[in-house]
Order: C-alpha cells, then sequence, then structure tokens
C-alpha cells in the first residue's frame, strides 16, 4: 500500500492507494507535517500578535490630553 498525506481544513489525511511505504518513511513524513504545521502556527500567531500591537498603538496615539 502507498500513503498519500494531504492537508485538508488543518487536518492531515492519509489515503491507501497502493502498495505501503516503509514505516520509517511514512513517520518522517508525518513528523515533516507536524513541523510545518507547528510552522505556521508560529507564523499565524507571530502576525495576529503584529495586529494587536498595532491597533493598540494606533488606539493609544488617538487619544489627545490636553492641559
Amino acid at each position: 500500500m502507498i500513503y498519500i498525506m494531504t492537508l485538508s481544513i488543518n487536518k492531515f489525511m492519509l489515503y491507501d492507494v497502493g502498495n505501503a511505504k516503509q514505516p520509517s518513511i511514512l513517520s518522517q513524513m508525518i513528523a515533516e507535517a507536524h513541523e510545518i504545521r507547528e510552522k505556521q502556527n508560529a507564523h499565524r500567531a507571530h502576525i495576529i500578535n503584529n495586529v494587536a500591537i498595532k491597533s493598540q498603538n494606533q488606539a493609544e496615539d488617538s487619544v489627545h490630553t490636553f492641559d
């Protein structure tokens, strides 16, 4: 059996399409897929954090005090 791994709506799916790959190859593919997902999540969190900081800075800049 051959397994094909695809990413579908943030889920990695395995499909049996023929002769099996060696377990070590499949394990490596799964590990690489997890690493990709972790990097994507970290990047997404970084972007969200930057947007929040920018929004907070803009809100602070819009507050004017008059003495």
